[in-house]
């Protein structure tokens, strides 16, 4: 509809923040990474969620901040063409009139549920009355959600970490013991980064740097790996032992 890759990228989270939570809520974190091929230039968006800067002495449920809301906002401003609200729209509709639970979720849900279900909001909305965990085709309706989405829609990322919405996150944190705070979620912010690069054959390979450490560990053991012939011409069992002593280095060297 005339919007670009970010519009997608953006549509596509707060759709996911719907129908599978349990992986990309908006409680969450993570980066981006854009290449921009005129320029040839390759960033990383940086919008990791961030551990608290004080733990209150109540608190048994330590959060981070979400950092995604900033990060899909900041995306949108440098890239996006379409309106932040129709981007944001379906996503609303969605959590207001129900999606059917997705076989992913259901199981998500299902290894989750004793300690999801510690929290009676959660329980409510998640489970069934008897207490048991929705199941794959059940329809989930997210009131509170749709209206945390509507206040996005019109009032923009604001609201969301200094307005209304920032104080009932806060007020729900508290109640469930856990450390979201009003500094915390005012001073979040999305960073652009250099993206880190490596040469792996005849390509030069691009992935995200600290704190993101998952990304530079795949990126030492597949250049450990590629950059010999040896695993090419090996056996399908010394395949296998090339393959664990390089994840064995790439895992020592990240505790470092």
């Amino acid at each position: 509809a005339g919007g670009s890759a970010a519009d997608a990228a953006l549509a596509m989270y707060f759709t996911l923040a719907v129908t599978l939570p349990s992986t990309a809520s908006l409680g969450a974190g993570g980066v981006c990474l854009v290449h921009e091929s005129v320029a040839g230039r390759t960033t990383v968006l940086d919008f990791t969620a961030t551990a608290p800067t004080t733990l209150p002495p109540n608190v048994t449920r330590p959060s981070a901040t979400p950092g995604v809301v900033r990060g899909m906002y900041e995306l949108h401003q440098r890239y996006g063409r379409a309106s932040w609200g129709k981007l944001i729209k379906p996503a609303e509709q969605l959590a207001r009139f129900g999606v059917p639970v997705s076989r992913a979720l259901a199981n998500d849900l299902r290894l989750a549920g004793a300690d999801l279900f510690l929290d009676p909001n959660a329980k409510f909305i998640f489970a069934h009355p008897g207490g048991t965990p929705l199941g794959e085709g059940d329809i989930l309706e997210q009131f509170d959600l749709a209206r945390v989405l509507t206040r996005l829609r019109l009032h923009g990322v604001g609201d969301f970490y200094t307005g209304q919405t920032a104080a009932a996150l806060t007020r729900g944190a508290e109640l469930g013991r856990a450390s979201l705070s009003h500094a915390d979620l005012s001073n979040t912010r999305a960073l652009w980064r250099e993206a880190v690069t490596t040469e792996i054959g005849q390509f030069t390979v691009f992935t995200s740097p600290r704190p993101t450490a998952g990304a530079v560990t795949a990126l030492q053991i597949w250049a450990m790996v590629a950059n010999t012939n040896r695993y090419v011409e090996s056996s399908e069992t010394e395949r296998r032992h090339l393959f664990a002593e390089s994840s064995m280095r790439a895992f020592l060297d990240r505790t470092s």
